[in-house]
């Protein structure tokens, strides 16, 4: 009954989601554009929150399948509390503009409330308490950073919301060897493509804090999901930051980058290598089609990672980082000739 039913409720989902986004295009803050922004008029920001209820809806009537864990299963309420505290958190950022102390404090809040309700990676020694302790304390380490690494990534249009939904959608349908489908992450694809048709090619409204840090979580959260099946190799831990590579990469890069520059962490800058393709001329849509096709073949060098060994599969996941040096190096170089000033 519930594989004859999750389509239409995936359907569903989307048309509110759809709803729910073109909505807030009506009441949502502008966002103002500033010398950092990649848009040229004020446009609404807060789709998110168009995504989030429809994701939370999702969440909702699938636990009420005798099969799937009830809404009171402690994981699957800690990750609803999670994402609603977040969200909300990041909805009134976005009308107020709070310090990024504030973003930073909420964000390993809500990350240790879900680490310490289950969602972390799998321990390597049940007996090993250090291991233990180490492997929460880097759990709770990847979420922050996810969340942060896809919020800063949020500034083209459908970049970061095409990104995850890829993901979720690959993930999602089970094509991982030894994985099963994961509704959890194609309800989250469905409330994803009830918001992109508003946002690309051209945006009627941006996701904003609370659409792009909700979903940071959530990738999070699916990285342990997908690594904690009992029959797929310890290595498909990396499924979704492969998929994620675009994103994690260019944070990951640009904030060595401003370290090693001497500049402020926290301060909002144009600096990501997204943003340096863009005003090096290259066409913003196009751009986000790149960061797109990184994340296909960050899939497919996963799934292969999966019928392989151990030390291939570290070969084939240093094929993604390769690309995304070399992008690094061409973006760099454009950046140069155009002497469009400080990055």
């Amino acid at each position: 009954m519930f594989y004859s039913f999750f389509p239409s409720l995936l359907s569903f989902i989307f048309i509110l989601s759809l709803a729910g986004v073109f909505v807030m295009t009506k009441v949502a803050v502008m966002d103002v554009p500033s010398h950092r922004s990649s848009h040229q008029a004020p446009t609404p920001k807060g789709g998110g929150v168009g995504v989030l209820v429809a994701y939370l809806f999702g969440v909702g009537v699938i636990t009420l399948f005798p099969f799937f864990p009830t809404l009171a299963n402690t994981p699957i309420m800690a990750l609803c509390i999670a994402m609603a505290i977040l969200g909300g958190f990041s909805w009134l950022d976005d009308l107020y503009q709070w310090p990024a102390i504030a973003k930073l404090a909420i964000q390993v809040g809500v990350s240790l409330y879900l680490v310490v309700k289950g969602y972390h990676f799998p321990f390597w020694g049940e007996s090993n308490s250090f291991l233990n302790s180490l492997t929460l304390v880097f759990s709770l380490l990847w979420l922050v950073f996810i969340i942060n690494a896809v919020n800063f990534m949020d500034g083209l249009n459908g970049l970061v919301s095409g990104c995850m939904a890829i993901t979720c959608f690959l993930a999602g349908i089970g094509l991982f060897n030894a994985i099963p489908p994961q509704p959890l992450a194609l309800l989250y694809w469905a409330a994803l493509m009830g918001f992109i048709p508003l946002n690309y090619p051209r945006a009627q409204i941006f996701l904003g804090d609370v659409g792009s840090q909700t979903g940071g979580m959530l990738m999070g959260v699916f990285t342990f999901t997908t690594a904690q099946y009992p029959y797929a190799p310890y290595w498909s831990i990396l499924s979704i930051p492969l998929m994620l590579s675009p994103l994690l990469y260019d944070t990951f890069f640009t904030l060595i980058r401003r370290k090693l520059a001497g500049e402020k962490l926290l301060l909002a800058h144009r600096g990501h290598l997204y943003q340096l393709a863009q005003r090096s001329g290259i066409n913003a849509s196009l751009v986000t089609l790149i960061e797109w096709g990184f994340c296909l073949y960050g899939f497919l060098i996963a799934w292969m990672g999966f019928y392989t060994t151990l030390y291939k599969a570290i070969l084939l996941s240093g094929s993604v980082l390769l690309i995304q040096i070399v992008w690094s190096v061409y973006i760099i170089k454009r950046a140069k000739k155009a002497d469009f000033g400080p990055w």
